[in-house]
Protein backbone atom coordinates (compact mmCIF):
# COMPACT_ATOMS: atom_id res chain seq x y z
CA UNK A 1 0.00 0.00 0.00
CA UNK A 2 2.88 2.38 0.76
CA UNK A 3 4.30 1.97 -2.73
CA UNK A 4 0.93 2.35 -4.43
CA UNK A 5 0.21 5.50 -2.38
CA UNK A 6 3.45 6.92 -3.79
CA UNK A 7 2.55 6.23 -7.40
CA UNK A 8 4.18 2.87 -7.97
CA UNK A 9 2.34 0.07 -9.74
CA UNK A 10 2.75 -3.08 -7.67
CA UNK A 11 2.41 -6.72 -8.66
CA UNK A 12 1.99 -9.15 -5.77
CA UNK A 13 2.75 -12.85 -5.45
CA UNK A 14 2.17 -14.92 -2.30
CA UNK A 15 5.13 -17.26 -2.89
CA UNK A 16 8.15 -17.92 -5.10
CA UNK A 17 6.51 -20.02 -7.83
CA UNK A 18 3.74 -17.45 -8.30
CA UNK A 19 6.36 -14.67 -8.35
CA UNK A 20 8.14 -16.47 -11.19
CA UNK A 21 4.87 -16.90 -13.09
CA UNK A 22 4.04 -13.22 -12.64
CA UNK A 23 7.56 -12.26 -13.69
CA UNK A 24 7.35 -14.38 -16.86
CA UNK A 25 4.05 -12.74 -17.73
CA UNK A 26 5.13 -9.15 -16.93
CA UNK A 27 8.94 -9.08 -17.19
CA UNK A 28 9.04 -6.17 -19.63
CA UNK A 29 7.10 -3.91 -17.27
CA UNK A 30 8.91 -4.87 -14.05
CA UNK A 31 11.50 -2.27 -13.12
CA UNK A 32 12.48 -3.55 -9.65
CA UNK A 33 11.78 -6.63 -7.53
CA UNK A 34 11.22 -6.57 -3.78
CA UNK A 35 11.21 -10.05 -2.29
CA UNK A 36 11.21 -11.57 1.14
CA UNK A 37 13.89 -14.17 1.75
CA UNK A 38 11.54 -16.54 3.57
CA UNK A 39 8.47 -17.56 1.59
CA UNK A 40 6.34 -20.66 1.16
CA UNK A 41 7.36 -23.21 -1.50
CA UNK A 42 10.63 -21.49 -2.48
CA UNK A 43 13.32 -19.59 -0.60
CA UNK A 44 14.07 -16.03 -1.68
CA UNK A 45 17.61 -16.88 -2.80
CA UNK A 46 16.25 -19.49 -5.23
CA UNK A 47 13.73 -16.96 -6.53
CA UNK A 48 16.45 -14.35 -7.02
CA UNK A 49 18.62 -16.81 -8.95
CA UNK A 50 15.68 -17.73 -11.18
CA UNK A 51 14.85 -14.08 -11.85
CA UNK A 52 18.50 -13.38 -12.70
CA UNK A 53 18.32 -16.11 -15.36
CA UNK A 54 15.27 -14.45 -16.92
CA UNK A 55 16.27 -10.78 -16.70
CA UNK A 56 19.82 -10.32 -15.48
CA UNK A 57 19.71 -6.56 -15.01
CA UNK A 58 16.54 -6.15 -12.97
CA UNK A 59 17.30 -4.49 -9.62
CA UNK A 60 16.42 -6.75 -6.69
CA UNK A 61 15.85 -5.71 -3.09
CA UNK A 62 15.64 -8.44 -0.45
CA UNK A 63 13.65 -8.06 2.75
CA UNK A 64 14.35 -10.19 5.79
CA UNK A 65 13.67 -10.60 9.47
CA UNK A 66 16.66 -12.94 9.81
CA UNK A 67 19.27 -10.26 10.51
CA UNK A 68 22.83 -11.30 9.67
CA UNK A 69 21.64 -14.91 9.22
CA UNK A 70 20.45 -13.66 5.82
CA UNK A 71 24.06 -13.92 4.59
CA UNK A 72 24.37 -10.46 3.03
CA UNK A 73 27.61 -11.36 1.23
CA UNK A 74 25.85 -14.27 -0.54
CA UNK A 75 23.01 -11.93 -1.51
CA UNK A 76 25.44 -9.38 -2.96
CA UNK A 77 27.07 -12.23 -4.87
CA UNK A 78 23.81 -12.99 -6.68
CA UNK A 79 23.15 -9.35 -7.47
CA UNK A 80 20.90 -8.13 -4.68
CA UNK A 81 21.02 -4.33 -4.73
CA UNK A 82 20.09 -3.89 -1.10
CA UNK A 83 18.92 -5.87 1.92
CA UNK A 84 16.21 -4.37 4.10
CA UNK A 85 16.18 -5.70 7.65
CA UNK A 86 12.79 -5.89 9.34
CA UNK A 87 11.30 -3.96 10.88
CA UNK A 88 11.75 -1.01 8.55
CA UNK A 89 9.56 1.96 7.84
CA UNK A 90 7.98 3.46 4.76
CA UNK A 91 10.81 5.97 4.31
CA UNK A 92 13.42 3.21 4.20
CA UNK A 93 11.38 1.22 1.68
CA UNK A 94 10.73 4.22 -0.54
CA UNK A 95 14.39 5.25 -0.42
CA UNK A 96 15.53 1.73 -1.40
CA UNK A 97 13.08 1.58 -4.31
CA UNK A 98 14.11 5.05 -5.51
CA UNK A 99 17.81 4.14 -5.36
CA UNK A 100 17.20 0.91 -7.27
CA UNK A 101 15.27 2.72 -9.98
CA UNK A 102 17.68 5.68 -10.22
CA UNK A 103 21.17 4.31 -9.48
CA UNK A 104 23.12 7.10 -11.17
CA UNK A 105 21.28 9.79 -9.20
CA UNK A 106 21.84 7.84 -5.99
CA UNK A 107 25.56 7.48 -6.76
CA UNK A 108 25.85 11.19 -7.58
CA UNK A 109 24.15 12.11 -4.30
CA UNK A 110 26.56 9.87 -2.35
CA UNK A 111 29.52 11.43 -4.16
CA UNK A 112 28.34 14.96 -3.32
CA UNK A 113 28.46 14.27 0.42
Amino acid sequence: MVLECHGYRVLLAPDGPEAIAEFVHSADSIAVVLTDLVMPHMEGVALIRALRQMKAGVPIIASTGMGEKARPSELKGIGVERVLYKPYGADTLLHAIHQALHPTAAAAARGAR
